[in-house]
């Protein structure tokens, strides 16, 4: 978040009235920024307050508009009195990056231990949905890879039925071809048999004219 998106969103913020009512009734509108970079390099601080001011006497132009800035990588430059409402206690809060960090320092502070808890909640409900995702994409990534695995199998069905078909063709023209030896097979026989009547028969009339 740099300076322009801060300035951005504190004057949405400001911009409450609806037309027709009165700019007496706007309300004081205080933004507070947790930045992990430091928003002028030239001039670090740890926690910085803005106000819109008169640039020569430095008469404040309206308390209704501020802007309070926390730079996360100065925590060291904390003051006194930024100590002593322990601003700098709860700048290491969102410096954490474990839940073991977290409860540590939930132990020496109470409110810390309340918004520790706040966390947890809302980290909970995170993660409830999370899981909730995650069940219902590995339920999709299952279905599918089922759809997947009936597809592959119907393919494979329907390539071996292809087979067994094709197999079931071959046999049936073979067993035509066989049929069909076996036709003049039994056509040369009673061909052979024919031919042995006429040699005996020729046989008995060569004996006869003797």
């Amino acid at each position: 978040m740099n300076q322009w998106k801060i300035k951005s969103f504190i004057c949405r913020s400001y911009d409450q009235i609806n037309r027709g009512e009165d700019y007496n009734d706007i309300k004081p509108v205080l933004h507070i920024g947790f930045l992990n970079f430091t928003l002028f390099k030239e001039s670090p601080q740890f926690y910085a307050k803005y106000k819109i001011m008169n640039t020569e006497n430095h008469i404040v132009y309206s308390d209704n508009l501020e802007l309070r800035v926390l730079d996360l990588t100065h925590i060291e430059l904390a003051t006194e009195e930024d100590r002593e409402y322990h601003i700098d206690y709860w700048a290491t809060l969102f410096k954490t990056k474990t839940w073991e960090e977290l409860k540590m320092l939930a132990k020496k502070n109470e409110y810390i231990e309340e918004a520790t808890k706040t966390i947890f909640r809302m980290s909970a409900d995170d993660m409830i949905r999370k899981r909730c995702r995650d069940r219902e994409d590995y339920y999709s990534d299952l279905r599918s890879y089922e759809k997947a695995v009936a597809a592959a199998v119907a393919e494979k069905d329907a390539a071996v039925a292809e087979k067994d078909a094709a197999v079931a063709e071959k046999n049936a023209a073979i067993a035509e071809k066989n049929a069909a030896i076996a036709e003049k097979d039994a056509e040369i026989s009673e061909k052979e048999l024919e031919i042995e009547m006429l040699r005996k028969q020729l046989t008995e009339l060569k004996n006869n004219k003797l």
